[in-house]
Order: structure tokens, then C-alpha cells, then sequence
């Protein structure tokens, strides 16, 4: 964790200690000159820091911290004690932590901000990386337009390897993302735009005047906030934030951006590298080949590993239910929430058990007797780390006591929220708000979400409540009075909460990116905005068409928007099932499992940018027609045709995209990103985790590469040592190294034939020739930063190269008699390449009206295509996977 401790007029303070609240064994630092701080924790919940130093007032602040990341707060205001007795700091929270939970709006007096419209202000943010569209062409010298790369290839004399170069390997080709603010039209007042990225510990702000059509581009150095190489990929969170005029407090929208970091530099000959000579990267499950593609095995689909369950139900009294979680029998799993250690906790009808991150399980709770449903939902609480559950017969929201192994799980509970009283529609009480939630009614508490300021989120009935840290209860969405008449949510836009009226809300998730609200109504994923707002994440309201114009509203009291606003919106106008679960990612991903009217169970996933995929579970259209899945009798006998139930039950080998699940329960993800989904038909616990390829007894990993019929075999530092063929097992190639440890360098290849190709090096490990056995030798001559500059062999033209000093860049390629000339703009991009007949390629890269990334190429004929005109292409990303492309005369 960083951050920086200031005053109230934002200069650093000097030597505040910071320390983790109530937990020594962590020490403390100091902040420095600046008034920054560093101070190292473990993750997984939320880590209450402590700042003090005379004459100032002690502060403490609570942060969200996920496993494995840099987190950033926001300025720390410090004030001096003799002034008065302002405890809390006035300033508003920047957006730069995950603050799952609260952005202060809340529970404040001040209202929805009517003038901001999430529709049309909405940011869109286009990540540059595209991995699948580069590389696999050994052998050629060429420009990659879509990510404007320039490859350079040299034949390795006596050989058919080559030396291949590729510009987006050097530290001056940056990452960046394209970010479009403001659309053509925006609301009068609105003042200003804030953009706010937060990628590796590093923090980059910046602030625009509103203007229409605002754009900026973020572009990343490659390097965390303590100047370390990131290798592999890393994650941007961008805030955008919109100020207005008549607003007080700014309206920010956050998402995330994938960016590329370094390649790591394979084969070391001067930055370049051996087209057959590869590199595995197991902590990312990244394979970076040499001819420049890399493959990211987080990217496909899933794998289906059971953590728990067997197929068959236990008894309801469970003698020794406690062992192996792979072996363990459930009755009806209901419930599902996971702890910061990576424990999975599971409501197993009137069991609460938990399944250690070593596989082992055992029970928590026992629930009374006298229930009949249990149906129950769990949260741990990121704050305190305790189990909470709702029972809606007790209509009280319980808190486990211990979730360790205790003697008597049956007395391990306590009540927290409500007095066993049922709230009834039209209490004059208002059903006990603003009062303390221990005395308060509760009507049908469902769903539970906990923020890391102790906020505790309840769907209770038709609303939605919180809990203050001070143990107040409110009613966020809805009211306590009659339902006399409905009003359904809005097709577009958003309405103020205290309008919105709920059917029935069940699942809650809080999302870590800004920790705000989402939950399920029916057949809507919904969310409470910043500024008291509830607008549609996923699915379509029913009365909605899928090109809905809000003008057609009934009773008039939902907002209209202009016309020619809502012409250029997209939304995922997919229309969802009834919704069974919801759940977020550590990185913002909103998974969403539904059912639709065939009774076929699927998982979706919605991005930080509003799109919804398809993740998990067979797709509808290949099921419809063959059968009705009945999830409470999978014993018939009609069932064998039936595609719901799946008799080989080989879940150990399914891949999320094919899985099929009878009925799912619920879902959680833990800390590490892994979802799980509970099946009630099929009484498993199943965990969707990536494919990595795993090492074997002697710490090799081999990896299969069926495109190219090959097998790559990598030693334990992730290093290429030999390529086999897939068929015959025969080995192709083998690879020799300097030294047998991480730092060793490529040395020796050698074929199928036994001919050898040696890579001589200096003493500082500096490629200085190329030999063969065939008595081929090509001198090397590397420059004083380590790029090639020369490579010359007797009787050939050498081949000389040209480098912009600071960045890397490949600027020029001369050998024979022809000369080819790179220039690159301040991105690290090509812009133009001069051919050596003096022509001109050009290339441009720009937002494309329909929210991708298009660029323009401009070439002279014999470069493009058969023809007598000057030509420009133009090449439209979408996504990941579209792509189009315009040739245009």
C-alpha cells in the first residue's frame, strides 16, 4: 500500500508514522520528504491503516486490498489538533482506491445529481493491446498496421533460422489507451472532465475543461511506481470523473484497460531474437514464441476442476462429514461466499462447512432445526473477516462467531441486524431507520454485501437497506409504504432510488473497482450509482423493446431524454433469464448466472465497459428444442436424451465453454479469480480456474502447439530446452544455455541432423559471432546500450542497423544496395517507413466512430496490391476478436 499524507492546503508532511491498526507484527514506516509512504500487508480484506504525529490529529484510514497488487490511497488530510475537533477530513474521496463500499454519497444529504446522464456521458476506453494480432511470420521484413510494429528479419547464413526484430519489444514503444470523454453533446453544466489512471502503484491525473468530443490518450512506460519492469500484462484502473456545476460532488465512472508490459528478451543476441527459440512464462501462463505471437493461456477457456461433492446427497444429521471436500456428500447447496485466505464457505442446506484453500472441509454452523426452506444467502465481511447469514424466517441477519473448527457449531451464532420482528408494509416506524439495526424489523432479508468501512447492504423484501459503520440502519431503494401501483424500471437511463420500485431483490455484489452496488431484481442486473441513481447493468426490463425509447413512459415520472441522445447509444440489449447469482472479480468482471425459459443454465460475463460475453455453460441455441431440463427430477427415465443431465459426470476434463450445469445456486469468486459455482442438480461445488500447463517430476513443462504440430518443453526457469514433433516425439530442435540457472544464456542449437548453430559470447555475454558446422561465421558487432549493429560474413554484403538512441527504435535497416527508413511518433508507433525507391507507407491510428481503434494506411501500389493509384486501407478493431478491413481509392 502507498499514499501520501498531506496538509489541508496538499503539501506532504514529513515523518508521520503509519502502521496497520491494532496489528504490531506488520511495524511501521515513515512517511518521507514528500509525505509519501510504502508499507507492505497482506491482502485479501480490507487493512485499516493508522497515521500519527504530533501536533495532528490521529487518523485511520480503511482500504479494500485484493492479493497481489499495488493499491494506492487518496491524500491523506491531516489537521492539526488545536483547531477545533473535526475528526473526519472535509475533502471528497478521489476515486484512486478500491474502496469497495462507499463514496460518501450515500448516507449525506445531498441528493442525485438530476443534469448528469450516465448514458450519454459515458467514457469509452479502447486498450491498444491486441496479442493475437501480431506475429507468426518468421522470416519476413513487414509492418504490423494494426499496432503500427515494424518487424525486421535476417537469415542466419548456412541456416533456415533467422534473426527476427520486432519495434514492440523496445522500451520505447509504450502501452497506451485511447480514451473518448465527452460524445458531441453535453449537458450546459457540466464544467469540467477529470481522468485518473491508476496502473502498477503508478498514479497519472489530469483535468479538462468540458468541451465536446474531449479525448486523451494514457500511455504506460512498461514500469511499476519503483521503476521494476512489469513482464506479461498488467491491469489500468481509469476513472473518469464528470463536475457540475450544480452537482457538489464529482460523478466518477470506472473501468479497467488491460495493457502489455515487456516481452521478456528470449534469446539476448543485441534485442534481437531466434525465431524457433521461445520462452514460458508459468506464473502468467504466458508462452512468448519467437517469431514474435504470444499465446496467453488466461485468455481461453476454463477449466471445470470439482472442489467438492460427489454426486450423491448425505443424510440431513451429518456424523463425520468433516474430511476430504472431494469426497464430501452435499444435501442442497444454497449458498456460497469466499474468504480473504481463499477459503470457500458453503451453505449446505442446514450446514454452513468451509473448504480451506488445502481441499479439507469442515462445518462451521449448524442451523436450527425448526427452519423449513433454508434459503439463506453468506458474506464474509472484507472489515472484520467474519460470516454473516440472513435468515429470512427469523427475518434477522446472524453473525458466526468462530469460523474455526469450534465443539458445538450449533451455538457458534449470534444475532447482529434486526429484533425477530417482521417489518409489514406501511409500519409507522418506518420499520426502525435511523435507528440502531439490532432493533430494527427486517421483512425478507436475502441477499447480504459487506463494504470495507463495515457498510453492511441488505435486500430485505422489496428494498434495499444499509447499515452504517455506526450501526444505523436507512432504506437506500424503495420505502415502506403500500405498493398500490408498480412502476417498472426505466428501458434507458437512470431514476432516483428513493422512485425506483423493486419486484423482489435477491443476490447482492459490491464492485471493487469503485464499490458500488449491484444486485438482482427479477430478470435485471441493477446498480446503485455514486449519486443515489439505479440504472440497468444487464438483461432488458419486459416492456422494454430492444430499441427502447424512454419517450413511450406511461406514467411520466421517469426522466425523458432528448431524442437524438439516445439514437447513438449501444447496450447490451441482451435479454437475461431469471437471474440466479451474481458475482465480481478482483479486476471488475461482473459474472452473471441465469436461466432462461428452457430451464438451461449458463454463465455470462460484463466487463468494467458495460459489454456482456458469453463465459461459461453450453450456449442456448445448441440445446433449445431437444429437451425441457426438469432440475428437481434428474431420475426420470425420458432424461437420457435430455442435455441438461450429463451421465459421464468426467467434470475433471470439461471446459467451461462446453460445462453443463443442471441448476446453479450461487456463486463466488475468491481472492485469486477463481469462480465457483454451486450445482444443486448435480450436488457439486465446481471451480472454473484458468488452464495453465503444470511442470512435471523433473519441473519441465511441455506444451503443445498443434498449429505447427510441435511440442515445446521449457526447464523450470521457463526456459526453451528442446522442440519435439507432436506425432513422433522426435526431437527437432534442442537448445544449450551458458550457465543451468535463470540468468543462463542461449548457446548452442541444435537440429534433427545434429547440425549445430553456436552463439560465441564475450566476457560480458555478448553475442560476438554466429558459427556453424559447416564452417559458416558471421561476425556481430553489438553497440555500447546492446543493440546490433552490424552482422558481416566473408564474401556477403554486411547488413548495417540504425537505433534512436534513447528509445530502441529501429530506425534503419541497410544492407546490399537498398535501405529502408523506420520513423516513429512519441508512442513508440511507425508513422511512416521510406522504401528504397524513396516511396512512402504511412500509417495513422484514431478512435473509429463505432468505439474501436481504427488506423489508416497510405502506401504506394507495389506494397498494397496489383493497381496504379495511390491507396489507403483502413484497418477497424472492435474488440479483441472483430476486425475489419476498408480499402478505399
Amino acid at each position: 500500500m502507498r499514499g501520501q499524507v498531506v496538509t489541508e492546503q496538499g503539501l506532504g508532511i514529513v515523518g508521520i508514522r503509519v502502521s496497520v491498526d491494532r496489528d504490531s507484527r506488520f511495524g511501521f514506516t515513515l512517511t518521507r520528504a514528500d509525505g509519501w509512504f510504502d508499507v507492505l500487508v497482506n491482502g485479501g480484506g480490507a487493512v485499516t491503516l493508522q497515521f500519527q504525529r504530533s501536533p495532528f490529529k490521529p487518523l485511520t484510514r480503511t482500504v479494500f486490498v485484493p492479493w497481489n497488487q499495488i493499491v494506492v490511497l487518496p491524500p491523506v488530510v491531516m489537521i492539526l489538533s488545536k483547531e477545533g475537533e473535526s475528526y473526519k477530513s472535509n475533502q471528497p474521496p478521489s476515486p484512486a482506491v478500491g474502496f469497495p463500499g462507499i463514496s460518501m454519497g450515500l448516507f449525506s444529504e445531498h441528493g442525485p445529481c438530476l443534469e448528469h446522464d450516465h448514458e450519454t456521458l459515458r467514457p469509452i476506453i479502447v486498450s491498444t493491446w491486441m496479442p493475437e494480432k501480431v506475429g507468426g511470420l518468421p522470416g519476413k521484413s513487414l509492418v504490423f498496421a494494426e499496432n503500427q510494429i515494424v518487424q525486421e528479419s535476417i537469415a542466419i547464413p548456412g541456416s533456415n533460422l533467422h534473426l527476427m526484430y520486432q519495434s514492440s519489444q523496445a522500451a520505447g514503444y509504450l502501452s497506451t489507451v485511447r480514451m473518448q470523454l465527452t460524445g458531441p453533446f453535453i449537458p450546459k453544466s457540466l464544467t469540467h472532465v477529470h481522468v485518473h489512471v491508476e496502473i502498477e502503484g503508478s498514479l497519472h491525473t489530469k483535468t479538462y475543461e468540458a468541451d465536446p468530443n474531449l479525448t486523451h490518450t494514457f500511455a504506460w512506460n512498461k514500469r511499476n511506481v519503483y521503476k521494476q519492469k512489469v513482464y506479461g500484462v498488467a491491469q489500468a484502473r481509469i476513472s473518469i470523473g464528470y463536475q457540475h456545476s450544480t452537482c457538489p460532488l464529482v460523478i466518477w465512472e470506472t473501468q479497467t484497460a488491460t495493457l502489455q508490459g515487456f516481452d521478456v528478451d528470449i534469446s539476448d543476441i543485441g534485442g534481437w531474437g531466434l525465431d524457433i527459440h521461445h520462452h514460458y512464462n508459468f506464473h502468467e501462463g504466458i508462452l512468448q514464441k519467437g517469431d514474435g505471437s504470444t499465446l496467453h493461456f488466461k485468455q481461453y477457456p476454463r477449466t471445470v476442476k470439482v472442489v467438492m461433492g460427489t454426486g450423491l446427497q448425505r443424510t440431513l444429521v451429518c456424523q463425520n462429514c468433516d474430511g476430504l471436500a472431494k469426497d464430501a456428500r452435499l444435501l442442497t447447496p444454497v449458498a456460497l461466499a469466499s474468504g480473504p485466505d481463499g477459503s470457500i464457505y458453503v451453505g449446505d442446506f442446514n450446514l454452513v462447512r468451509r473448504i480451506t484453500p488445502e481441499g479439507k472441509v469442515y462445518t462451521v454452523l449448524i442451523l436450527s432445526a425448526t427452519q423449513v426452506a433454508y434459503q439463506y444467502y453468506l458474506c464474509i465481511s472484507p472489515a472484520d473477516g467474519h460470516l454473516y447469514i440472513s435468515d429470512p424466517e427469523k427475518h434477522q441477519i446472524l453473525k458466526a462467531l468462530s469460523l474455526e473448527q469450534v465443539q458445538d457449531p450449533s451455538i457458534n451464532i449470534e444475532p447482529v441486524v434486526g429484533n425477530g420482528e417482521r417489518c409489514i408494509p406501511g409500519d409507522e416506524g418506518h420499520c426502525g431507520d435511523e435507528g440502531p439495526a439490532i432493533h430494527a424489523k427486517l421483512a425478507h432479508p436475502k441477499g447480504i454485501a459487506i463494504a470495507a468501512d463495515k457498510t453492511m447492504y441488505i435486500a430485505d423484501g422489496t428494498n434495499i437497506r444499509a447499515v452504517d459503520p455506526r450501526g444505523i440502519i436507512h432504506t437506500l431503494v424503495g420505502h415502506h409504504g403500500h405498493h398500490n401501483h408498480w412502476s417498472p424500471a426505466p428501458c434507458i437511463g437512470a431514476i432516483p432510488a428513493h422512485q425506483a420500485q423493486l419486484q423482489w431483490p435477491t443476490g447482492l455484489t459490491l464492485s471493487p473497482l469503485d464499490g458500488s452496488l449491484h444486485f438482482i431484481d427479477d430478470r435485471l442486473v441493477l446498480k446503485l450509482t455514486s449519486d443515489l441513481k439505479v440504472r440497468v447493468v444487464a438483461g432488458t426490463p419486459l416492456h422494454c423493446t430492444s430499441n427502447a425509447n424512454s419517450n413511450s413512459n406511461s406514467n411520466g415520472e421517469l426522466p425523458k431524454l432528448n431524442s437524438s441522445m439516445t439514437t447513438n447509444l449501444k447496450k447490451s440489449d441482451e435479454v437475461l433469464g431469471s437471474v440466479l447469482a451474481v458475482g465480481f472479480s478482483p479486476t471488475g468482471e461482473l459474472y452473471i448466472a441465469d436461466r432462461d425459459s428452457h430451464r438451461v443454465n449458463s454463465i455470462r460475463i460484463v466487463d468494467s465497459s458495460g459489454k456482456m460475453s458469453h463465459f461459461a455453460g453450453q450456449q442456448q441455441e445448441r440445446l433449445r428444442g431437444q429437451c425441457e431440463c426438469n432440475n428437481t427430477t434428474p431420475s426420470t427415465k425420458d432424461m437420457d436424451a435430455c442435455a441438461c443431465t450429463d451421465d459421464t459426470s468426467s467434470t475433471e476434463t470439461l471446459l467451461s465453454s462446453n460445462a453443463k450445469f443442471t441448476a446453479i445456486s450461487a456463486l463466488a469468486v475468491s481472492p485469486d479469480g477463481i469462480l465457483h459455482v454451486a450445482d444443486q442438480g448435480s450436488l457439486h461445488i465446481l471451480a472454473l480456474q484458468p488452464y495453465l500447463p503444470n511442470h512435471d517430476e523433473s519441473g519441465e513443462f511441455h506444451i503443445p502447439f498443434p498449429p505447427s504440430n510441435e511440442i515445446y518443453v521449457f526447464n523450470r526457469y521457463g526456459q526453451h530446452i528442446s522442440t519435439k514433433d507432436l506425432t513422433s516425439g522426435k526431437t527437432r530442435y534442442s537448445f544449450l544455455y551458458s550457465k543451468n540457472t535463470s540468468f543462463g544464456k542461449l548457446s548452442t542449437v541444435t537440429d534433427s541432423a545434429g547440425n549445430k548453430i553456436q552463439f560465441l559470447r564475450d566476457y560480458s555475454s555478448v553475442v560476438s559471432s554466429i558459427e556453424n558446422t559447416q564452417d559458416h561465421k558471421s561476425e556481430l558487432k553489438i553497440s555500447a546500450v546492446g543493440f546490433l549493429e552490424k552482422l558481416s560474413e566473408r564474401g556477403r554484403a554486411e547488413i548495417a542497423l540504425g537505433y534512436d538512441g534513447s528509445t530502441g527504435l529501429l530506425t534503419s535497416r541497410s544492407g546490399g544496395d537498398e535501405t529502408y527508413i523506420y520513423n516513429y511518433d512519441s508512442l513508440g508507433r511507425v508513422t511512416d517507413v521510406i522504401l528504397p525507391t524513396g516511396e512512402k507507407l504511412k500509417l495513422s491510428s484514431d478512435l473509429s466512430d463505432d468505439e474501436g481503434l481504427s488506423v489508416k494506411v497510405s502506401a504506394p501500389l507495389q506494397a498494397l496490391s496489383k493497381g496504379d493509384k495511390q491507396r489507403t486501407v483502413e484497418f477497424k478493431m472492435k474488440n479483441e476478436k472483430s476486425k475489419m478491413l476498408t480499402i478505399t481509392d
